[in-house]
């Protein structure tokens, strides 16, 4: 016995059964177990198309979890390194704290040294090298600071002079005209060229 079954299912679509025995047509199915066939077909096909899509949906995730696991940032390797370079500003800036510093502890004064000379009595020496626009000393007239007995020279000063002004004060400082080492006595062209001093202290034109 051949029995070949064709379907045609829709919403506006006529069941048609066509059984064929020995060639005779017969009705022996009702449409109840055409109902299952129909029900039981559409099932299979359904399944089969959540199992596509949930194993589409798994792939995709984890192609999303392994794009994830490849992408680092390089901060992940690599700290972020603040820089520590000091701007120009903030070089300069240090710079007018330690003079300032230097200026009002006196802390300088301890690299000075007096020693005797004959022909202008005493003089001032210093014990450290200073370089070239470094603050010295401050002079300061009649008073046991060493910067007043520095002597004067025209030819071969090695210091000059510059007022600054801290907390309100006026402060006439030496500063380093040039580098100067260790032993060096220190010397300043005093600028007075009255005829009157230069009688008195006939030195200061030739020294």
């Amino acid at each position: 016995m051949v029995i070949t079954i064709r379907l045609a299912y829709g919403t506006d679509e006529k069941r048609q059964t066509i059984l064929l025995h020995r060639g005779l047509p017969v009705s022996a199915l009702s449409n109840r177990m055409l109902d299952k066939i129909v029900h039981r077909k559409r099932g299979s096909a359904r399944s089969t198309k959540k199992k596509t899509t949930r194993k589409g949906k798994s792939v995709g995730k984890e192609a999303e979890k392994s794009d994830d696991a490849s992408t680092h940032k390089i901060t992940e390797y690599f700290p972020l390194r603040r820089s520590s370079r000091k701007t120009e500003k903030q070089l300069e800036q240090e710079e007018r704290d330690a003079m300032a510093n230097a200026i009002l502890t006196g802390s300088n004064e301890e690299f000075l040294e007096i020693f005797e000379c004959e022909e202008k009595g005493r003089g001032i020496r210093t014990l450290r090298n200073f370089q070239k626009n470094e603050f010295v000393v401050e002079y300061k007239d009649e008073t046991p600071y060493k910067g007043r007995l520095i002597n004067h020279s025209v030819i071969r000063p090695n210091l000059k002079t510059k007022v600054i002004e801290l907390n309100g004060s006026k402060h006439l400082i030496l500063i380093a005209k040039r580098d100067i080492d260790i032993g060096e006595e220190l010397l300043y062209d005093y600028g007075d060229r009255t005829p009157c001093t230069v009688a008195e202290n006939p030195w200061l034109l030739n020294s």
